[in-house]
């Protein structure tokens, strides 16, 4: 019987872009291949060419790396959802392997001399490239079959957790091999073994470390089994990721390279505090690279991810500079700065360029940030369709609009509850003016940060209201600095939201690291409306940073010439970000923002300060 559902012609596909072909192939193997289908069996027969017809003819089409990508791809496909999770199976495109084996050598790794190890080996995304480059050069020198073999082995290994995994990325090596080197091996040749590698008790030290390893949460149990081997890193709960970082640098030789794609949740997660302080403890920080999309880089998940190069430390310390740049979705590559790496284990900062430092927090604002106490799931029997004596407004994130109003009611498109029962002393029930965010955004949100303030008419109204977990409360104290409603228009900025950005790469909002955003002085947001907030906000960081005597308007016609003061680079670096902020007003409702040739004569004295 066919492995397809049914036998409907593949679609076309332009022979000149690489990754439409790539994604079709996925595509296709998704809507046709049933899964009843063994996945190493149906993987084993693409590999040697003879699997199903339609499928064989789209992977023969496609460049070698994208071959490989493809049906290490088409393996998990035929996993259940279960098993997936459990080992993360979400494999690395061929651009960005590329990448990290650039970056990695030019800080200085040799695959002509290094010994290389990969944990999480997977479908031989990093071993199969790697051991092409290796044959190519001794193939250049004159090496014999044999030896070329026997230096592979000696070079290149990895371990895999899942056995038919690992068996499809040694036939993958294999493939490679002979199909473009012609290399003369045994049937079993292999350089990937399968195992676990957090249990695996090899500790020979290696030269470099390199690849993808899964993502997630360890769970209780893992949190039980794993939490005393990684109790130097273990903040909060265990990450499969940090702990595969932690164990890699044990392997290490003292200036050893580890070269890992990994969440961008340890630059400025609270639970990560203790893994950033025991990384820089062991390890010089070279390079932080972003990585362009959420979507479709990694199949089936949504994953804002980073490149991380580290380096074992020498005995005698070496002062490092680290660096940062962006891979684009069309994988060129753009230098983004330098990122803040403390070893205090506070949250590092992603360089953002031209981001102008205000210098104030939440707290100077008088304001103090709060999780959502009630958990729908675990407390259904206190949620009410209709308000009775006793209960009180239950706030969803849904009450959150797009466009930054508070609107309680349309918690009904999430629920049908949306009050809850609680005692009149409740402590958790918020009775001040306060400001509600989303604790996570998805990829339809234009922002990361989605505030709207809560009428005071409405917390009057209802005496309180009860936040649900997935909402932080910014909650005023006695003397604000500003009303909840310009600290909403604030919070849903751009300029805020790129400073957040630069500090989180995950899609939850930590109420501890709201209180570490940088903020503009909050004196020079007093007339602030939604209509001009990009400009004024632009402004107020410029004044905030510069100290200079910018006077503080609606409009820029009554900008006064700035004074020349905290000359250096950083100025010239800092007016780019105001001009795009600038223009970035202009394109939320500030037409005449960009009109005023003062305004260009404000950023052409800024770009003066040498």
């Amino acid at each position: 019987m066919s492995v397809y559902k049914n036998q409907r012609k593949a679609e076309a596909v332009r022979a000149d872009d690489p990754y439409k072909k790539l994604s079709s192939v996925i595509r296709q193997a998704r809507q046709n291949i049933s899964q009843k289908v063994m996945p190493g069996a149906l993987c084993l027969r693409l590999i040697n060419g003879d699997g199903p017809t339609q499928l064989q003819r789209l992977i023969n089409g496609l460049a070698p790396e994208d071959r490989d990508h493809a049906i290490a791809n088409i393996y998990t496909l035929l996993l259940d959802q279960r098993r997936r999770r459990e080992l993360g199976a979400y494999f690395t495109p061929p651009h960005l392997v590329n990448h990290l084996l650039s970056r990695l050598q030019q800080f200085g790794l040799d695959i002509r001399k290094h010994r290389i190890h990969d944990p999480a080996a997977g479908g031989a995304a990093f071993i199969v490239p790697i051991a092409r480059r290796l044959v190519i050069h001794l193939k250049a020198e004159g090496f014999s079959d044999e030896n070329i073999l026997s230096d592979l082995r000696g070079r290149l290994s990895g371990m895999e957790i899942d056995r038919g995994l690992a068996v499809v990325a040694n036939a993958l090596v294999r493939r490679m091999l002979r199909g473009e080197f012609g290399l003369k091996l045994e049937r079993e040749f292999s350089l990937i073994s399968q195992g676990n590698s957090l249990k695996s008790e090899d500790d020979e030290k290696v030269d470099a470390i390199i690849g993808n390893p899964p993502y997630g949460k360890v769970g209780a149990e893992g949190n039980k089994q794993w939490r005393e081997k990684f109790s130097d890193i273990a903040g909060g709960q265990l990450n499969l990721y940090s702990m595969f970082v932690r164990q890699g640098l044990d392997r290490l030789k003292p200036g050893g390279l580890l070269g890992f794609i990994v969440p961008m949740s340890f630059i400025g997660g609270p639970e990560f505090s203790l893994f950033r302080k025991r990384i820089t403890e062991m390890a010089d920080v070279l390079a932080i690279d972003l990585i362009e999309k959420r979507v479709d880089v990694f199949l089936d998940v949504v994953q804002d991810a980073t490149i991380v190069v580290l380096q074992r430390k020498f005995d005698a310390p070496k002062s490092i500079v680290p660096t940062c740049a962006m891979v684009q979705a069309d994988a060129s590559i753009k230098n983004l700065g330098v990122p803040i790496v403390t070893n205090d284990g506070k949250p590092w900062r992603l360089p953002s360029t031209g981001l102008l430092e205000g210098g104030f927090r939440l707290s100077d604002y008088g304001y103090t940030a709060t999780v959502g106490h009630l958990v729908a799931n675990r407390q259904s029997d206190r949620l009410r369709k209709k308000k009775n004596k006793g209960d009180w407004p239950l706030i969803w994130a849904k009450a959150i609009t797009s466009n930054g109003k508070f609107d309680h009611k349309r918690g009904l498109e999430h629920t049908d509850k949306i009050w809850v029962t609680a005692p009149e002393n409740a402590p958790y029930i918020i009775r001040k003016a306060c400001v509600v965010l989303q604790r996570t955004s998805n990829r339809k949100q234009k922002r990361r940060l989605n505030a709207a303030a809560i009428p005071k008419s409405f917390i009057k109204r209802h005496g309180g209201v009860v936040g649900e977990n997935h909402v932080i409360f910014l909650i005023a104290g006695e003397k604000p600095r500003i009303t909840p409603q310009r600290l909403a228009i604030l919070m849903n900025s751009d300029s805020v939201n790129r400073r957040f950005e630069s500090m989180s790469g995950t899609v939850s909002v930590s109420a501890k690291l709201l209180g570490e955003i940088d903020l503009p002085d909050p004196a020079l947001l007093g007339n602030m409306n939604r209509s001009n907030a990009e400009y004024v906000i632009a402004t107020a960081y410029a004044k905030s940073f510069f100290g200079q005597q910018v006077k503080q308007s609606s409009s820029p016609n009554d900008i006064t010439e700035p004074t020349m003061q905290n000359r250096g680079a950083k100025g010239e670096e800092s007016l780019g970000s105001v001009k795009r902020l600038y223009k970035a007003g202009r394109e939320t409702g500030g037409a005449g923002y960009m009109q005023s040739s003062k305004l260009y004569a404000l950023c052409g004295t800024f770009n003066q300060i040498r």
